[in-house]
């Protein structure tokens, strides 16, 4: 019996003696899921769970000064990475998020939403910078049982990208799997209603959790600021998903979602009332084993600065400029300086870990 309690002191010490910290809105004091935390080379160090939680345990041996926070949904935070180890909670400043919108209309008589935004897209490949590639795109999302497929117009764009790593990379995994810059597709639904479709939604106090095969795989909650926060993570936490395709074998550890809606219906989101989505994946590739798996990450940003509704009669006219794939060609296509209008919409900047790789690993092509 006593051998018995002796373990039990043990196990809840050891429990209690983990290092955690807590990211949470500054205003409501919300756990925040999904913010992403960087070292000063830009590596992903880690993400914070369902319940605003960071381990940091797994973060003592990364070579890092400073630290910074980043979330879709909230402004930006530097610290140094003694103070981050330290911290017991951190709290994040919600964004304001200035959209530009046509007045009030009859949505019933429309067959489209335009989302017009501001896109960032960054790649690693065996932890070094790949590509960086941002712009300005409009999503032409049908609405009102409109039959057909989201579409594109990819209005402007530069890229930076890193020759080395892709050399390195065509190398390892051949020319089939090299994958060019792409835009991160866009869906006619929003993940609450996909998930309905599949799995649960439960009601847990103020937050309506995602339940998919048996297991809560993320949550939509109100934020401070009266907008919609989904979560929903593709992989359990702690656990790997292996993908085979022909002969390139993947082993997928986080596939994270996050979105920002108007609105309070936590339950049916309108995609056409989408403030911002981010897409992260952190995954490794091997084809040849000889190199076994090599990591490759990625970090898709979607920002809207202009929401507005056309009949299908104007998107019909507008169908031959729209884009007839979302593959980019690398080399930069702008006539203006877009990147300086972000402050207006309230936009988080580039960390500075990956913009001072800009002009260095990063060449402007």
């Amino acid at each position: 019996m006593r051998r018995i309690f002796l373990l039990f002191l043990a196990v809840s010490w050891s429990l209690h003696s983990i290092a955690q910290l807590k990211i949470q809105d500054s205003i409501s004091l919300a756990p925040i899921a999904g913010a992403n935390v960087y070292s000063d080379s830009g590596t992903l160090l880690g993400m914070s769970d369902m319940e605003g939680i960071i381990q940091l345990d797994s973060l003592k041996a990364i070579p890092s000064k400073d630290v910074l926070i980043n979330h879709i949904a909230y402004k930006n935070i530097e610290l140094s990475f003694a103070d981050f180890k330290k911290a017991k909670v951190i709290l994040l400043a919600p964004r304001q998020i200035p959209i530009e919108e046509i007045g009030i209309v009859d949505r019933s008589k429309f067959d489209y939403v335009v989302l017009k935004g501001y896109f960032r897209n960054y790649e690693t490949y065996n932890n070094r910078s790949r590509y960086l590639y941002d712009g300005i795109v409009s999503h032409y999302i049908p609405i009102n049982k409109t039959k057909g497929k989201p579409r594109t117009q990819i209005h402007q764009y530069r890229i930076y990208a890193n020759d080395v790593a892709n050399e390195e990379l065509r190398d390892t995994q051949g020319e089939l799997f090299y994958f060019k810059p792409m835009l991160s597709p866009m869906q006619k639904k929003s993940i609450v209603a996909r998930v309905a479709e599949e799995g649960k939604l439960i009601k847990s106090g103020d937050r309506l959790i995602l339940e998919r095969e048996g297991r809560q795989a993320g949550y939509a909650q109100l934020g401070s600021d009266g907008n919609m926060q989904v979560f929903y993570n593709l992989v359990s936490p702690g656990t790997v998903r292996s993908i085979s395709f022909f002969r390139l074998k993947a082993e997928l550890y986080k596939s994270i979602i996050l979105h920002t809606y108007r609105g309070k219906n936590l339950s049916d989101p309108d995609i056409a009332d989408l403030n911002s989505a981010v897409v992260t994946v952190s995954a490794a590739f091997k084809r040849q084993k000889k190199y076994g798996l090599v990591p490759r990450d990625y970090s898709h940003e979607f920002y809207v600065m202009e929401r507005s509704f056309i009949t299908n009669e104007e998107f019909k006219a507008l169908k031959p400029e729209l884009n007839r794939s979302s593959f980019l060609e690398e080399k930069s296509d702008y006539n203006t300086p877009f990147w300086e209008d972000l402050d207006r919409f309230d936009i988080p900047s580039l960390i500075r870990s990956i913009s001072s790789k800009i002009g260095q690993e990063l060449k402007l092509k």
